[in-house]
């Protein structure tokens, strides 16, 4: 069973054309959208949990950094975590894999999630293809 927040979300990218998946897994249900920038493509998911209207954002590896390159890494997610404020830039440290996550704002109404949902998942979708470049510069050893 899909929590609401789910079908929220799923029911607004209905509403606004975009393309998407439902799944659950367990106790957790997610709405996943890909999206392409100039720069890159991402898989963007929205976790939901329990029936509360918290969710999770996020999108996983979408760049790895071979072990190489990763010093170099840390001090470019840092700059970009610094500059974007609701986006947090990580890297694994095992596979080198960098994912994001962003806040989505809490207690949101119920006619709240959807809208709130979709300029997330653009905002995010862009703030990921404008940093995309940063990162590669920094495992092709330019910055």
């Amino acid at each position: 069973m899909a929590h609401k927040a789910t079908d929220l979300i799923a029911a607004e990218f209905t509403g606004t054309g975009l393309k998407f998946t439902t799944g659950e897994i367990q106790s957790i249900s997610f709405v996943e959208a890909g999206f392409n920038g100039k720069n890159s493509s991402v898989t963007i998911r929205f976790i939901s949990v329990d029936e509360d209207n918290d969710v999770k954002v996020l999108t996983e590896d979408f760049i790895k950094v071979p072990d190489a390159a990763r010093d170099r890494m840390y001090r470019i997610l840092n700059q970009q975590n610094r500059k974007y404020k609701y986006v947090k830039f990580t890297m694994d440290e095992q596979d080198g894999g960098i994912s994001a996550q962003y806040d989505f704002p809490l207690r949101l109404a119920d006619e709240e999630v959807g809208p709130v949902a979709v300029e997330i998942a653009l905002r995010f979708a862009k703030i990921i293809d404008d940093s995309y470049s940063d990162f590669m510069q920094s495992i092709w050893g330019g910055r």
